[in-house]
């Protein structure tokens, strides 16, 4: 076994643990999120993607998932160099969050985003990928300072069979505020899910993830779905 594969299971093994030992805080929240992407190939190595999200969260009366929680839109366009590295821009995103009180009452902000990321993978055996994705945020919020916002995602992608596979990850953010100059943490969202290639074009996703902030921590169950249109990777 090569060096570069011990270090690669030596990784997997790593995350795996995380996202098996994260506690559960006794502040955090159950909140459910959905997501639905389109993805069209535009022309040699570019594509461009368009999502929709919806969050939803426990109420005061802690009804399952009776209140909203976030909307967006984003925008990407992709760039894919080798088959171990894509470059992608959104130079649009939309979110509205909402935040529920003590007494249950809801108020709601919103933002807009710019986002330039990465994502490296290398395969360390025929069925097991890892892969790193760098970005960096640029949120812009009414009456608030902008903010950049750094973000490191790395994970393994195992596949199980030819429409399974399994995905455990870890990402950490911090946030950089342009005003003052000062840099924090902001959270650290470790999971793991399922995938389901269902046909060539169309793929699910569902699971689980950890989001722990400085003061709280949430309980997130997510499902994505992706549709393909032509030859997009």
């Amino acid at each position: 076994m090569t060096t570069r594969r011990i270090y690669g299971w030596l990784g997997a093994g790593w995350l795996l643990a995380i996202t098996a030992g994260v506690p559960v805080c006794a502040q955090s929240r159950l909140t459910g999120w959905t997501r639905a992407t389109l993805c069209a190939h535009l022309a040699g190595k570019w594509s461009a993607e368009a999502e929709g999200q919806l969050r939803r969260q426990n109420n005061t009366d802690q009804e399952l998932m009776a209140a909203p929680l976030l909307y967006s839109v984003r925008t990407y366009v992709h760039y894919d160099p080798t088959k171990h590295l894509r470059v992608s821009l959104s130079p649009f995103a939309w979110f509205e969050h909402y935040a529920l009180d003590n007494k249950g009452k809801l108020s709601k902000t919103h933002e807009y985003r710019l986002t330039l990321a990465a994502i490296l993978g290398t395969d360390i055996h025929r069925h097991v990928r890892l892969y790193t994705r760098p970005g960096l945020e640029y949120r812009m919020r009414p009456q608030r300072t902008d903010e950049l916002r750094p973000r490191l995602q790395a994970g393994v992608r195992w596949q199980l069979s030819p429409a399974l596979s399994v995905r455990p990850f870890n990402e950490l953010f911090m946030t950089y505020y342009t005003g003052t100059g000062r840099t924090t943490f902001d959270q650290n969202r470790s999971g793991v899910s399922l995938m389901w290639h269902i046909t060539g074009q169309a793929e699910a996703e569902a699971g689980y993830l950890h989001a722990q902030r400085s003061s709280s921590a949430s309980e997130n169950i997510f499902v994505n779905f992706q549709y393909r249109i032509g030859k997009v990777r």
